[in-house]
Parts: C-alpha cells; structure tokens; sequence
C-alpha cells in the first residue's frame, strides 16, 4: 500500500497536470458513489460541520456576506427572467424595484402558520419549476403597494383611482 502512496505522490509531483486530469476523469466515472460518500460522511459528522462551518462565517463575515447576497440577487434575476422580465402592470425592469406579487394577496406560510421570506419563496418556486400556474408574477413595489391598498388594480391603471389611494393613505 505505502509503494502505491510513494508511486501516486511522484505522480503528483512529476506530471501535476496529468495526474489532476485522472483524477477528474474517475471521479467523473464514479460521481454518484463519491455524492454518496460525501453526503454519508457529513451526516455522520454534523456537528463537526456546524462547528467549522460557524467559524468561517465568523472569520469570513464579509465574504460569506457578500456570497449570500450574489445569490440572492441571482436568484431574483431567474425569477424575473422567468416571470416576463419586468413589472407586469407598469413594465418597470429595474431588479432592485422589482418583488413577487401573488394574484390571491394570500402570502406563503410556514408549517407553524408564520409568513416565510421572499427568498425562501423564490427558492420554493425554483425547487418546483417555476410554475406559471400559481398566481404569480413580478410587479414594482410601487405596484404591488397600490394594488394591496387598492385591492384589484394598480393606481397605473386608472386616473380615478389615485384618488382612492390617497384617500386610503389619508391620516
């Protein structure tokens, strides 16, 4: 065993280039075994996980700050993407503007009956396909405000409504 270790490591050293490409090749060949073996090992050893996982966002505050919010954002961008890419009433296309509206004003809960987040809803939605079924779609937050006061259309859609909302709005 120690002469194949010996043998492997020369390898490494010599010829760093082939050796990086067998060693891809069979993990390509056997990826569902090494997936399996990976997973098997992390549940086995979770706490160890969460213990080092705690210190690297702690030592990594900014880094892991900065990859949360990448992912989010990208994460948005499919959403829009997939949803029509823009406001579907006022056809604002700004990503920072834009937020999910659902058509039934019945916003996802939680098991326990709690709101869940915008992004664990994007993430639900990806997990599923993105169904166009649901009642979903994108509106600006100018929007989606107007038609939560409103009830069933956005003050973009009639002049007499704006009105309404300020009168809604009213103190």
């Amino acid at each position: 065993m120690s002469n194949n270790r010996e043998m492997k490591r020369r390898c490494r050293e010599k010829k760093p280039e082939l050796y990086a490409a067998t060693q891809r090749a069979w993990y390509l060949k056997n990826k569902e075994r090494c997936l399996a073996a990976s997973k098997k090992h992390r549940e086995d050893n979770r706490e160890k996980y969460d213990v080092y996982s705690k210190k690297y966002r702690e030592a990594n505050r900014d880094k892991c700050s900065l990859a949360v919010k990448a992912s989010r954002q990208k994460l948005m961008m499919e959403f829009v993407n997939e949803y029509g890419g823009s406001c579907r009433c006022c056809g604002e296309e700004e990503l920072s503007f834009l937020t999910i509206e659902h058509s039934l004003h019945d916003p996802p809960r939680n098991p326990s009956g709690l709101r869940i987040t915008a992004y664990a809803e994007l993430r639900r939605l990806k997990k599923s396909g993105w169904p166009k079924d649901k009642g979903i779609y994108v509106l600006c937050y100018n929007c989606n405000c107007s038609t939560q006061i409103i009830g069933t259309m956005c003050a973009h859609k009639s002049a007499s409504n704006r009105h309404s909302i300020l009168m809604a709005c009213a103190p």
